[in-house]
């Protein structure tokens, strides 16, 4: 080559660029990296750009022309870019520089921040299990002590129709042999809740006459009149005793020279009244008119035909006699504590006390507020075919609640 071609082969720009290329491969050390906090991780909103040198070109080679070639000397280095900053070193534990992923939206319904001034919002999620915890046990409790009691009254309503239950033995019996007569309980309590019979013929009774009133007292098989001789407020008592009443009663005179006899005096004993036949009339020559309650008017006829609709206001004095809640028979308040029926009410099926109450006050039968009944008196010569002494007489165990204008029957 000559001395013009080789100056012209070592300035070109070329050979400058493949000279600083094997420059650069050789290994440089490096000094060690400095250490660096890591700094705390953000969220770009744009992906980092990575800071990568430029890429430099492959040196190509110029072929010279044949011929006698010179050693070229080796490359230099080609100088540093001015002002460019060297290039931060890696940590060695940091994620690898790149795109970072945008959080998305946040899921779930976000509470609403109180308002200034306002009661912060509580959320009762403790109540709503609480309910849950105590609300079905107490709800399936509830249902299962209901349906034991309908089961139990309905037990009750069987037994009781059907069959009559023994305390002391524990046995029940068929309701047939309830006050049948017949002992069918160890301790006879079948037969003691019974209708009694009154024998009228060993007992000392009492009755008022229609007219005037006349006390006559039965006493060793026939009826007599009371004479006024030594009458006084403590035997007019006993006698209205007799017929049921406690109240006051008031008495006076009259006269009983029209009256056929016998006649009686009366005086008081442990017992009871203790009377005394007389042979002849009265000494005094008058009877004892007696007057235990106030007493209504009775109507002129003996009987109704037609009649109309009346309330009860019309007639205070009557009753309803129920049997196991239905109705069996009318009856006329006495006085609180006694009602008069007929004896053909008590058949040989309905002689338990404890079956019968009586409703008065109301026109429209009802069986929840009806008096319970204590005893029922017939006389012992009635008989159901001849109708004969076809009366009774019940006592109750509480009183009736009177508003003090009835006017009540006459014994």
């Amino acid at each position: 080559m000559r001395r013009g071609e080789e100056e012209v082969a070592l300035a070109s720009p070329l050979n400058r660029t493949g000279a600083n290329e094997g420059e650069s491969n050789r290994v440089q050390p490096s000094a060690p990296p400095e250490p660096v906090a890591s700094a705390p991780r953000t969220v770009n909103p744009q992906p980092a750009v990575p800071d990568v040198a430029p890429t430099r070109a492959p040196a190509v080679a110029i072929r010279a022309p044949p011929g006698p070639t010179r050693v070229t000397p080796g490359p230099t280095r080609a100088p540093a870019a001015p002002n460019r900053p060297a290039a931060a070193p890696r940590p060695p534990a940091s994620r690898p520089v790149g795109a970072t992923r945008v959080p998305g939206p946040v899921q779930g319904t976000p509470r609403p921040n109180p308002r200034p001034g306002s009661n912060p919002l509580v959320y009762k999620i403790r109540r709503v299990s609480t309910l849950r915890r105590y609300c079905v046990p107490v709800t399936t409790v509830v249902l299962i002590l209901g349906s034991l009691a309908v089961i139990g009254i309905l037990i009750k309503v069987v037994l009781d129709n059907y069959y009559f239950f023994c305390t002391k033995s524990f046995k029940f019996i068929p309701l047939e042999k309830w006050c049948d007569g017949t002992q069918d309980c160890s301790s006879n309590e079948d037969e003691q809740r019974c209708v009694q019979g009154v024998d009228l013929t060993n007992s000392t009774t009492v009755r008022l006459t229609e007219l005037n009133s006349v006390v006559q007292m039965f006493a060793s098989g026939r009826w007599s009149y009371i004479c006024f001789d030594g009458f006084d407020a403590a035997r007019a008592k006993a006698v209205c005793a007799q017929l049921g009443y406690t109240s006051n009663p008031t008495f006076t005179f009259a006269s009983g020279s029209s009256l056929p006899g016998p006649f009686s005096t009366i005086q008081l004993v442990d017992s009871g009244i203790q009377v005394n036949p007389l042979n002849g009339i009265c000494t005094s020559g008058t009877v004892v008119s007696l007057s235990c309650i106030t007493c209504g008017v009775n109507h002129n006829k003996q009987r109704i035909i037609g009649g109309q609709d009346s309330s009860i206001e019309n007639t205070p004095w009557q009753a309803s006699l129920q049997y196991m809640g239905q109705h069996a028979c009318g009856a006329s308040i006495l006085d609180p504590f006694h009602v008069l029926t007929t004896a053909h009410c008590f058949q040989q099926k309905e002689r338990q006390v404890d079956r019968w109450q009586v409703q008065v006050g109301s026109a429209s039968l009802s069986y929840l507020f009806g008096a319970k009944v204590e005893n029922i008196f017939i006389p012992t010569p009635y008989n159901l075919e001849s109708k004969l002494y076809d009366i009774a007489i019940l006592k109750l165990k509480s009183e009736l609640s009177l508003s003090g204008n009835e006017t009540l029957l006459s014994p």
